[in-house]
């Protein structure tokens, strides 16, 4: 995953990037890895614990969201960890982050956005 760097237009979603896959609008395309592909393997419900992991939620917490144990819950982060690729809960949820802000989707929204 290549990391961005801004130049010194404030507006960093304006600004000018260096790095390989920079889009029109200065963010680097973070979908090359096939993040989005692999995204959209993610069921319904591993979906929205990957969304509420993003959120910064803990397994208790998402647990509680989705009406699932805590063990439920954490099958299916490991799961979300296995079928993106990633290898940390902070990964998923940045790669994830990442993902929606490039197709300006908002994370805070309490609804799923539609892949």
């Amino acid at each position: 995953m290549s990391l961005t760097t801004w130049t010194t237009d404030p507006v960093p979603s304006r600004g000018t990037t260096s790095g390989r896959g920079a889009g029109a609008d200065g963010i680097t395309d973070f979908d090359d890895d096939g993040f989005g592909r692999r995204l959209a393997t993610l069921s319904p419900t591993q979906r929205r614990t990957l969304h509420l992991l993003a959120r910064g939620l803990q397994n208790k917490q998402i647990a509680y969201a989705c009406s699932n144990s805590e063990a439920t819950t954490k099958a299916h982060v490991t799961e979300v960890l296995r079928k993106t690729g990633a290898t940390s809960r902070v990964e998923a949820a940045v790669k994830y982050a990442l993902y929606l802000e490039r197709r300006r989707i908002p994370l805070q929204s309490d609804a799923l956005p539609a892949l």
